[in-house]
């Protein structure tokens, strides 16, 4: 093996969205097929979502079947309730999710909470991976 392949980048795709529930002209209904078609052409290795429904998250796991996701409800803490998440998708054929959670931006990060004069529920996801391909485990928020 040369030195150039042992030493060479360990590459991860990574792509973002905020998706956004709000009906503009913009909305998920006029998006939503642009945004499934390019995660099945990218394939990307995580994709972070802001401002999803449950709906619209499993709208874009029916056409990633290697996906699995992480976060839950920013209004109730749990999986499958109303309000928006921010979502992380990975691909199971590459990672494996050690540990996970959520905090909420507030002054009680561990419980629903609303803090610091924000118009609604914050909070955030994290999730440990360890990857499938080089052993190595990383963190993404």
């Amino acid at each position: 093996m040369c030195a150039e392949a042992a030493h060479a980048v360990k590459r991860v795709k990574v792509v973002s969205f905020n998706v956004s529930n709000h009906e503009t002209e913009n909305g998920w209904d006029i998006r939503k097929s642009a945004i499934a078609r390019f995660l099945a052409e990218e394939q990307p290795d995580i994709v972070g979502l802001q401002e999803a429904t449950y709906m619209q998250i499993q709208y874009l796991l029916a056409g990633m079947p290697a996906y699995l996701f992480c976060g839950v409800s920013r209004d109730t803490g749990t999986k499958g309730g109303g309000g928006e998440y921010s979502a992380i998708l990975y691909n199971r054929k590459r990672f494996e999710a050690l540990d996970k959670g959520e905090f909420w931006l507030s002054a009680t990060p561990d419980e629903v909470s609303r803090g610091w004069d924000a118009a609604c529920h914050r909070t955030a996801t994290w999730v440990i991976f360890s990857d499938r391909r080089s052993g190595e485990e990383w963190a993404m928020i």
